[in-house]
């Protein structure tokens, strides 16, 4: 509701510019020495005439305040590309290599309550992905076993 509103304010002052640009410009018609009566357009000429020249000043000014001004760096983009690159590489040298797993100890378990291997070894994690995404169970069945 409050852009409809803002958008009919903003024609409103559209209109009012235009009008006051004519106003002017019978204006200037009514102070030139030039013509007659029927020479009435000399105004409209003036008038545009004086906004080529605003605007040619405005276009100037513009283009000087752009080439003074420093081009743009990506200071953020360049931040988070080189906390990438730490993590990344960070990372890459705490990895095992490719093609080994880490066995984790299950909880509770310490490898040394005789269900589990006799060298005491940590007894494998049983709630690991499968590399087809299906879940293991601990062998024996129990709930969710694959069969």
């Amino acid at each position: 509701m409050g852009a409809v509103v803002g958008v009919a304010a903003g024609i409103f002052f559209v209109t009012a510019l235009f009008f006051v640009l004519i106003g002017c410009a019978w204006l200037l018609y009514y102070y030139l020495p030039i013509g007659n009566q029927f020479t009435y357009f000399w105004g409209f000429f003036a008038m545009a005439l004086i906004l080529v020249i605003l605007g040619l000043i405005a276009g100037l000014i513009a283009a000087r305040a752009v080439k003074r001004g420093s081009p743009p760096t990506p200071d953020m983009a360049i931040e988070e590309a080189r906390r990438i690159r730490e993590t990344v590489s960070s990372g890459s040298a705490a990895a095992s290599s490719p093609g080994t797993a880490t066995v984790t100890p299950a909880a509770g378990s310490t490898g040394s309550s005789g269900s589990g291997p006799a060298d005491g070894a940590p007894a494998p994690s049983y709630g690991a992905a499968t590399p087809h995404g299906a879940e293991a169970s601990a062998p024996g069945g129990g709930e969710g076993a694959v069969s």
